[in-house]
């Protein structure tokens, strides 16, 4: 099950990076136009069945958060304590336990809790990392609290948790790691904390933010970080922000505003492409000026 689910997820992915790759509808070859109306048909059932799905469970209560008996867990050695690789219990809102067999718990695995059905996650202060795909295609996930100590988010962490509505990150978090929070549509807001010094490629994509704030503590913003991401109105850059890669807001057709500090001096290739609606806001005189009226996007100044 979980192989097929990694299968579909890639199928998804593929089409979403040659849909992503393509330009808009109006700028088009008419062969452009219908490799991408192919591309739509080939993944259109499976978007539908993710979006059903999370209607379904986003509004699922979390309730009371249980700490599951050790034998609901298999974990392996790690410096300085253990990491957990497979869930198998019951609980619903499950609270990671800080300890196992006497060690502290400090990842959480890759594929730990893949596609299982759990409502809520809370992680207790020992644990440091999330590993890939830890939580891939949990679509019943709804909540997800983490603990003082985490610094990395690995690829995938979250990706496909089409339920999921609330996370809370920690202040100390380093990496928000490649596709981490992918296709989670349900999340229409996160707070990112001043500690994040990397956000990853697709990072966010396919989601359903609405505004987001980067803190400048960020000093590059991955490819297509955020692109797909249709809902999204706002996005505010904080000063410290250096470089942006290619693409980061493609797709995001309701965008109306970005605010870009002068601390920005690089942005890749169409990060921009098919924001039709958006107003970059930035000083004048800045970068951001320069590539904003280089592509053809409406500039104020800030």
């Amino acid at each position: 099950m979980k192989k097929s689910i990694k299968k579909v997820l890639a199928l998804l992915l593929a089409g979403v990076v040659v849909f992503s790759l393509a330009g808009c509808a109006g700028n088009n070859s008419r062969e452009d136009i219908d490799d991408m109306e192919d591309i739509t048909d080939d993944i259109g059932s499976i978007e539908e069945e993710i979006s059903k799905m999370a209607e379904e469970n986003s509004s699922v209560k979390v309730g009371k958060y249980k700490v599951p008996s050790e034998s609901d867990f298999y974990w392996e050695e790690v410096d300085g304590g253990v990491v957990i690789t497979e869930y198998t219990g019951t609980e619903k809102s499950v609270e990671i336990p800080s300890k196992l067999d006497g060690k502290d718990v400090k990842e959480i695995g890759s594929d730990a809790f893949i596609n299982v059905e759990i409502v809520g996650v809370k992680l207790p202060d020992t644990v440091e990392k999330i590993n890939d795909e830890a939580f891939l295609y949990c679509t019943t996930l709804v909540e997800v609290i983490f603990g003082d100590s985490v610094i990395e988010i690995g690829k995938s962490a979250f990706e496909g948790c089409s339920a999921l509505s609330k996370v809370e990150l920690n202040n100390g978090l380093k990496i928000i790691g490649e596709r981490s929070f992918g296709w989670t549509s349900s999340l229409k807001e996160i707070a990112i904390p001043s500690s994040v010094e990397s956000i990853g490629s697709g990072a966010f994509g396919l989601g359903g933010l609405e505004k987001i704030e980067i803190p400048g503590s960020v000093k590059n913003i991955g490819n297509q970080a955020f692109a797909d991401c249709s809902a999204l109105r706002k996005v505010v850059i904080n000063d410290g922000v250096t470089t942006f890669d290619d693409r980061v807001f493609n797709y995001c057709s309701s965008l109306e505003k970005i605010e870009i500090p002068a601390s920005v001096t690089a942005m890749g290739s169409q990060v921009f492409n098919c924001c039709e609606k958006v107003t970059v806001y930035a000083p004048t005189g800045s970068y951001a000026e320069t590539y904003a009226k280089d592509n053809g996007v409406e500039f104020k100044a800030s």
